[in-house]
């Protein structure tokens, strides 16, 4: 009963050991730390694992002067700055390098590095349980004497042999000072102070610094940071809750704003409906703004991480900033490829029956190009806000090896949206067709509604709308660019008493539909008798030809059509008979 009791007390502990702050930095193999320090003046003490915070963006060494200058950190925050004189084919530790030792060795005063690993941890625990009385082991020991009182934990300084300052720990369970850093010459030289001066400076204010890391990891500390996080997330969440509450309600209002704009349009009624669509926007951006407010204070919260969430917090505001910036750069290309395709299509040099064409494919331009710039201006906010992201800029050139391979891999995947892409291109460049026009493609034919980036759609004549990718399109007829035209046919039923008298009374009605004046200004060239057609079993064909208007042709054939049949029967003129047609009706009439 009683090893039972020690297991899971052992157990427990394990829980809280892997839950514990330190856990964090634990190492996976349990390599051990090499307590010897080496000269003074490289600050190094050999085995010390980098913390997180080094690997951020922000680490790289600036230049100042012939100096490169690193910067030095507790729990994230910059305390001291270091400078490596840069000489030309000098060698050793630069100012980056440097600042990451120094910081490993301070990082030992505050949140030491863990010998094992979580699994050796809890072993050493575990036979401690059922030898008690046995010291702690390797494992749980504390080489570096540090103890529970932050108050304890002074820094001072002491000169070398070669008379260069050099700061060390004074830890109460440590019989010798642990060495942390040599003020050297570049340093003074930077500052501007004397080594000695500069080396009480920077003890003094390591001293508060590290005491205020080491009261900031203790448990009670760690608690109610926990406390404030979770009251400051409750407050930012319930405005959450409002701006959605807010976005739903708005969403009510404009879909009855629409309706009535329907019933009753009105400019004042349109300005509304834009400030509604304006205000829910706004709503949406706040709603991303609260939960970016959310993680940052969670991330804030961490010891160590206070940067990376005032990084974060200042994310929102930059965010906006640059939408606002791409959007009046995008409302200022938009203005400017509108003024440039309003003068493409309005150019004089232009004949005068190509400009209604013009004005047909500006629609178009004018519509997919704004889309274009849309998309472009996505793209670039995106990737603006990407860089911005800590960690994100700093990122090694393997890494963008292997984004590069997956952007490839990507392409391969979705190259049938890139082939819809390029034809889309290939379409507008090309003037196939423009939003207007009636078009047969893939044997589909309807009026052309829209003009997208990968498909077009087409209404056709019973209403259906049909999606055609720009790819898949072999072969497009196009009935309404320009101009139009339609070749009429009449059949004249056997035996055709004159034909001569048949092909006069058919040039009589073009020769009226050409002089009525409500017809005659549709048709681009006088109507054409064509003359006999073919010789059919079932009657003789003529043919006429009309050149009208872009998507006039079927109504004027229509009203031709009507005429022809009304002078043919006043003439007694009989069409051809189609036996085909008389079967029809007899097998209707008989059932």
């Amino acid at each position: 009963m009683r090893q039972l009791r020690q297991l899971v007390v052992a157990l427990l502990l394990g829980l809280l050991l892997a839950a514990g702050p330190h856990a964090l930095a634990a190492g996976s193999g349990g390599a051990g730390l090499s307590l010897s320090s080496t000269s003074l003046g490289s600050d190094l003490i050999k085995g010390v694992t980098k913390s997180p915070e080094v690997l951020s963006d922000e680490r790289s060494a600036v230049s100042a002067g012939s100096f490169s200058v690193g910067k030095v950190r507790v729990l994230g925050v910059p305390v001291i700055a270091v400078a490596v004189p840069v000489l030309k084919g000098s060698e050793g530790l630069d100012a980056q390098a440097r600042a990451r030792l120094i910081e490993g060795n301070l990082r030992l005063l505050y949140a030491p590095e863990v010998f094992c690993s979580q699994t050796e941890q809890l072993s050493e625990l575990l036979l401690e349980q059922q030898s008690p009385g046995s010291a702690a082991g390797v494992c749980r020991s504390d080489p570096w004497g540090i103890g529970n009182d932050a108050s304890a934990l002074r820094i001072t300084t002491r000169l070398s042999d070669n008379g260069q300052p050099v700061l060390e720990a004074l830890l109460p369970g440590r019989d010798k000072p642990l060495p942390l850093l040599t003020v050297t010459d570049a340093d003074a030289q930077l500052h501007g102070r004397p080594p000695v001066q500069l080396a009480e400076r920077w003890a003094d204010l390591l001293q508060r610094r590290l005491r205020h890391a080491r009261s900031e990891l203790e448990p009670g500390s760690v608690f109610a940071r926990l406390r404030r996080l979770v009251l400051l997330e409750a407050l930012v969440f319930a405005v959450l809750v409002l701006l959605v509450w807010s976005w739903s309600r708005t969403r009510c209002w404009l879909k009855r704003l629409l309706e009535e704009q329907l019933d009753h349009p009105s400019s004042a009624l349109n300005l509304r409906v834009q400030l509604v669509m304006v205000l829910r926007r706004g709503l949406f951006l706040s709603v991303l703004v609260g939960v970016m407010v959310m993680v940052a204070l969670a991330v804030m919260a961490v010891p160590g991480q206070l940067t990376l969430g005032l990084t974060l917090l200042q994310q929102p505001g930059r965010a906006l900033l640059k939408v606002i910036a791409i959007g009046l750069v995008l409302v200022a290309s938009r203005m400017l490829v509108a003024l440039l395709l309003r003068q493409w299509a309005t150019d004089a040099q232009v004949p005068l029956e190509e400009r209604a064409r013009r004005e047909q494919r500006y629609r178009s331009l004018h519509h997919i190009l704004n889309r274009l710039i849309e998309l472009a201006g996505i793209v670039i906010v995106a990737l603006w806000i990407l860089v911005d992201v800590p960690g994100v800029r700093g990122l090694s050139s393997q890494v963008l090896l292997v984004g590069g391979a997956l952007l490839g891999a990507l392409a391969i995947v979705f190259q049938g949206l890139l082939r819809d892409f390029v034809a889309g291109l290939v379409v507008l460049l090309e003037d196939r067709y423009a939003i207007g026009d009636w078009i047969e493609l893939d044997g589909e034919e309807g009026d052309v509604l829209d003009v997208g980036v990968l498909s077009s759609q087409l209404r056709t004549l019973d209403q259906r709308v049909v999606v055609v990718q720009h790819s898949a399109a072999q072969q497009v007829v196009n009935h309404t660019k320009i101009r139009s035209g339609t070749v009429v046919r009449v059949s004249l039923a056997h035996p055709v008493r004159s034909i001569p008298e048949a092909l006069g009374v058919v040039q009589s009605v073009l020769d009226g539909l050409l002089a009525d004046p409500a017809w005659g200004p549709l048709l681009l060239e006088p109507p054409q008798l064509l003359g006999v057609q073919d010789l059919l079993p079932s009657g003789v064909v003529l043919s006429m030809q009309l050149i009208t208007e872009a998507g006039c042709q079927w109504r004027v054939r229509r009203e031709l059509l009507r005429r022809v049949a009304d002078a043919l029967q006043a003439s007694a003129i009989p069409l051809a008979h189609w036996p085909e047609l008389a079967f029809t009706a007899q097998s209707t009439a008989g059932s």
